[in-house]
């Protein structure tokens, strides 16, 4: 796969995984995805690229997509 393509194909598997772990790509961007849980709380994710910068009702939710994304990928997170 060449270098032009290797975005796409990245996009691609994260779009696929956000979906496995329960999320949806908004109609109006497709780089946030969001999440409604049992309690109704909403998660929101925004992705650019190879980063991303989640928002979460509390930390049991964000411990909960950082669980999540880690049975996937190898991740490396930076928290206030």
């Amino acid at each position: 796969m060449g270098l032009m393509q290797a975005a796409c194909a990245w996009n691609l598997c994260l779009h696929h995984a956000m979906l496995e772990i329960g999320y949806v790509c908004i109609s109006v961007d497709h780089c946030i995805y969001m999440c409604n849980t049992p309690q109704d709380l909403q998660l929101l994710l925004s992705v650019h690229i190879d980063d991303m910068a989640a928002a979460v009702s509390n930390k049991a939710e964000m411990a909960r997509l950082k669980e999540d994304l880690g049975k996937l990928f190898s991740l490396m997170t930076l928290e206030n």
